[in-house]
Parts: structure tokens; C-alpha cells; sequence
């Protein structure tokens, strides 16, 4: 197959390289950007084929829409019709953009599939949700898991208003550990240790406890147990965020994202 990209930002990058360390050859992917010398450097490093938005959409088997949100229908307006006569897969990474607002652009005969993945997608330890228009085949699923398979854990969702869920648990969440870790660094260096050990410290423990959470079987509650001993430091530790309210605080900001998520689909 033949894959396409309108945009190529760290994202559309990401899924790009993804694609090729998975063995679909470079000269299978097209990818057209505003930047051009962004575009010429992506190419360069990656061996891919560049063109404009015409050529990207005439190319491509299954094209990716990696434009932003705000821009989306500005970009693909003056490629409608070579996009309805080309009948591809199309793949829209963009938030906040509903199924509907395509398939009126697009046609309802479109085939359509909204993917959120994360940042973490950029070090192929991401999750992507995936949520597909009816018109969609299993053939069509199966390229579309050869596109973010090798980016991390894939999962389909049964309905749209679950993408929102996803923003909240997945898509959003990597800036809530990264705030976590910012705080611990911040407590760290007023100890007096030096802000590249505090990183160091603080990064590598939280890659640890991630990895003990992903390679394990036990449940959360049981592996923070684990750590912790009756009478202990890391009691107290918990202890003190317990009577902070950190469920209620986590629980607050996760509504607020898919709240946001949602205003965003309704303004759309």
C-alpha cells in the first residue's frame, strides 16, 4: 500500500518512521508539508517521497490528515474532489474533529478513521485510539494497525464519545506524570541536589515504576503496596497525598479534558 501524508510534524514523523522500521518501504510514503525545508530534511533522513498536497492525495492508498485542527478544512478544501475520485483510506490524527464534520466535506460514502494517539507515540511506547465511519472494512482496519502497531498499544473503539475517554486516560495524560516529575525534581533540587541529578534521579525512578507497571501482572493498588512498609517512609509518603485528595484532584482534572474535549467537537 501506498501511504500518504498531508503534514509532517513530530507526529506524522513519528508514525512515518514507525511505518518504515516495520519494513513498509520508504518509497511507499509520501508526505507534502508547509515548511519545506522541514519537508526536504524529513525526506533526507528517511528516504520517503515528497510532493504537494495534489500529488500526496493522487499517491496514496490510505492518506493521513497530520494537519492541525484549526487548519484541517482550510488545507483539504481544494482537494475534495481529487480525494472523493481517489476513494483512499483516510486517517485523521486531528482532534477535537468529529466523523461528521468529514463525512459532510467528504461524503458519507468515506471512508474514515479518527486516531488519537499520544507523544509517547514519538518513542513507539504510545497508545493510539482508533474510532472508524461504517463504510470502514476489516481490510481497511488491518492497514490501519500496520500504520500505528509499531507506535505502542492500539485500541478500537466501539463509539465516537469514547475518543474523548481516550484523551483524558491516553492523549492528555503524558503531561500529568510529566508535571508529577517537574514537582518531584522541583523538591529534589531544594535539598540541594543539582537540577541535571534531580532530572536524572527523578526520571529514572519514574521509568522503573513504569516498567514494573507495564511488565507486570499485579494491580496497581498491589504494586504501590509493595513498596511500602507498615510504619515506613513511603506509608507517610502516601499517607500525605491521601489526605490531599489526589484521587479527587486526578479524578477533577481527568473530567475537565474530556469536558474540553468535548466543547472542542461542539465548536467544530
Amino acid at each position: 500500500m501506498n501511504v500518504g501524508f498531508i503534514g509532517a510534524g513530530n507526529m506524522a514523523k513519528a508514525i512515518i518512521v514507525g511505518m518504515i522500521d516495520a519494513k513498509l518501504p520508504a518509497d511507499h510514503i509520501m508526505a507534502s508539508n508547509r515548511s519545506q525545508p522541514k519537508l526536504t530534511q524529513l525526506a533526507e533522513q528517511t528516504g520517503i517521497l515528497i510532493g504537494d498536497n495534489k500529488a500526496v492525495v493522487e499517491f496514496a492508498d490510505v492518506l493521513v490528515l497530520a494537519v492541525k485542527p484549526q487548519m484541517m478544512f482550510e488545507v483539504i478544501e481544494p482537494l475534495i474532489a481529487d480525494i472523493i475520485k481517489r476513494n483512499s483510506l483516510v486517517i485523521t490524527i486531528a482532534a477535537g474533529l468529529t466523523t461528521e464534520s468529514y463525512l459532510v466535506k467528504l461524503g458519507s460514502h468515506t471512508r474514515l478513521v479518527r486516531a488519537m494517539p499520544n507523544t509517547p507515540t514519538l518513542v513507539k511506547a504510545g497508545v493510539t485510539g482508533l474510532y472508524c465511519s461504517p463504510q470502514v472494512s476489516d481490510q481497511d482496519r488491518a492497514h490501519v494497525d500496520q500504520v500505528f502497531a509499531p507506535l505502542g498499544l492500539v485500541r478500537w473503539l466501539d463509539h465516537e464519545s469514547e475518543i474523548d475517554d481516550i484523551i483524558a486516560i491516553a492523549g492528555s495524560s503524558p503531561a500529568y506524570f510529566f508535571l508529577f516529575l517537574e514537582a518531584m525534581q522541583a523538591e529534589a533540587e531544594s535539598y540541594g541536589i543539582s537540577p541535571s541529578d534531580a532530572r536524572q534521579l527523578v526520571a529514572q525512578a519514574g521509568l522503573g515504576a513504569m516498567k514494573l507497571a507495564a511488565e507486570s501482572t499485579e494491580s496497581f493498588a498491589t504494586l504501590k503496596q509493595n513498596v511500602m512498609s507498615k510504619g515506613g517512609t513511603t506509608e507517610q509518603a502516601i499517607f500525605s497525598f491521601e489526605n490531599s485528595d489526589i484521587r479527587g484532584t486526578v479524578s477533577k482534572a481527568m473530567q475537565a479534558c474530556k469536558q474540553r474535549a468535548k466543547e472542542m467537537a461542539a465548536n467544530n
